[in-house]
């Protein structure tokens, strides 16, 4: 809260994670301001992992991580630090069982301090056919250099998939009693309205 000079002494648990910072100000009635702050400047090299895009090398083209696709990873690092990253690598990690890593590792060569490099298809990974949808993949972007320094970033990315819901079951019986009930002796077809709720497209779908 600013002081009548307006002025404000704003205490903050301690940043661990070098970085851009939101710092957003408010007041009743008033119009917010929203700006960003360099959380930290390590001495040295310190790497992270500033931006990540999924892209489909094998799918339908609808611009989402579906269940059975094969997904390219373009990635930018940015060097928060005060020095160079030189030959630096880094390799993709998860432990997820509905993945199937195929790229893991790329060389990122040198990252100038408060510079970025972005790279195309950096990783690539297989989603399972049996995914959940709208579910939450986590992985971890481990990143050493030619000085022996260590930094780990953590991303996820969510997966869809369909999801079906059976709403009606009709028995169609009109060779029997028609009475909408499978009696003895009765040959009735079952009919089945089904829906998909799931975020994204069942194609050749079937039912047993």
């Amino acid at each position: 809260l600013a002081n009548a000079e307006g002025v404000a002494e704003v205490p903050l648990i301690p940043i661990v994670t070098p970085g851009l910072a939101d710092v957003v100000v408010t007041k009743q009635n008033g119009q917010p301001y929203i700006g960003t702050v360099l959380a930290a400047n390590p001495d040295g090299p310190f790497v992270l992992l500033n931006d990540h895009v999924e892209i489909e090398l094998q799918g339908n083209n609808n611009s989402k991580v579906d269940c059975g696709e094969i997904i390219a990873v373009e990635t930018e690092f940015k060097n928060w630090g005060n020095s160079d990253a030189t030959n630096l690598q880094a390799v993709l990690q998860t432990s997820d069982p509905f993945v199937t890593l195929t790229d893991t590792l790329e060389y990122c060569g040198l990252i100038p301090s408060q510079d970025s490099v972005r790279l195309e298809n950096a990783f690539s990974f297989i989603v399972d056919d049996m995914v959940p949808d709208n579910y939450e993949i986590p992985f971890n972007i481990y990143m050493t250099d030619d000085s022996g320094e260590e930094w780990n970033s953590e991303f996820t990315v969510k997966a869809s998939a369909p999801l079906f819901s059976f709403d009606e079951i009709i028995v169609d019986d009109a060779s029997g009693n028609n009475n909408g009930r499978l009696d003895p002796g009765e040959v009735a077809d079952i009919l089945l309205v089904c829906s998909n709720q799931g975020h994204t497209a069942a194609p050749a779908t079937r039912a047993t």
